[in-house]
């Protein structure tokens, strides 16, 4: 997955901080300190993990929605130009529509909504999906 963001600088910048304290530990002294060896090593252990965590668990899903919604917004954008009008009846029903099971799964949520109030005002009044996509 491409990084788009300064999500992308958290790995340089741990194996340079990394370099750092090795270089300091092995020259920086006249003998090695097995305490200060164990806790930079444990420091590092956990801030690696940290990382490692939040770039799999949160960063990279956080990517692949805002490329989802980049591909998108150019796929209407593109429709639009062609047809020049609304592309609601294009889309009502698609169900695969963001290519992203979290945005999908809203996209859903959005379109039951919408109908529901359709059904309830003869003026139809529409709910925004910025209320579903943003939540």
């Amino acid at each position: 997955m491409k990084s788009f963001g300064s999500e992308a600088l958290l790995l340089p910048t741990y194996l340079v901080m990394l370099a750092v304290c090795v270089f300091l530990n092995i020259y920086g002294q006249a003998k090695l300190d097995p305490v200060n060896i164990a806790v930079n090593g444990g420091m590092f252990l956990v801030i690696g993990v940290t990382i490692l965590w939040a770039t799999y668990g949160a960063l990279n899903p956080v990517s692949r929605m805002a490329s989802s919604l980049r591909y998108t917004i150019q796929t209407m954008e593109i429709d639009f130009k062609k047809t020049e009008s609304y592309l609601w009846e294009e889309y009502r029903n698609e169900t695969n529509l963001f290519h992203n099971k979290i945005l999908n799964h809203r996209f859903n949520e959005y379109r039951v909504e919408r109908k529901r109030l359709m059904m309830l005002s003869s003026r139809g009044v529409k709910c925004d999906i910025e209320d579903y996509i943003n939540e």
